[in-house]
């Protein structure tokens, strides 16, 4: 399943990215589910938790920049995929 966050800081824009992106979404065959965030605490928590699939972040100047970076470093540190593994072995002729 997808899963798609959308944070923004006012009510009316992160629903107009949600019906956005659903209907997007639904016009290709896809049903993802749209959380929506107007906290960045929350935000990042559910992030560390949650499989998400891709994130939306409307917030204007800094506080834009800042939470792409810390939802970047975020991800950067969950645990491997089974894939991962794959790409760091050796080949066994070798």
């Amino acid at each position: 399943m997808y899963r798609i966050a959308v944070l923004a800081e006012q009510e009316a824009e992160r629903q107009r990215y949600a019906e956005q992106i659903t209907r997007f979404c639904e016009a290709k065959g896809l049903f993802p589910q749209v959380m929506q965030y107007d906290n960045q605490e929350h935000f990042f928590e559910m992030a560390q938790k949650a499989d998400l699939t891709n994130a939306v972040i409307a917030l204007s100047g800094v506080a834009g920049l800042n939470a792409a970076e810390h939802l970047r470093s975020c991800l950067l540190y969950t645990s491997p995929s089974p894939r991962d593994g794959l790409l760091s072995r050796m080949p066994s002729s070798a």
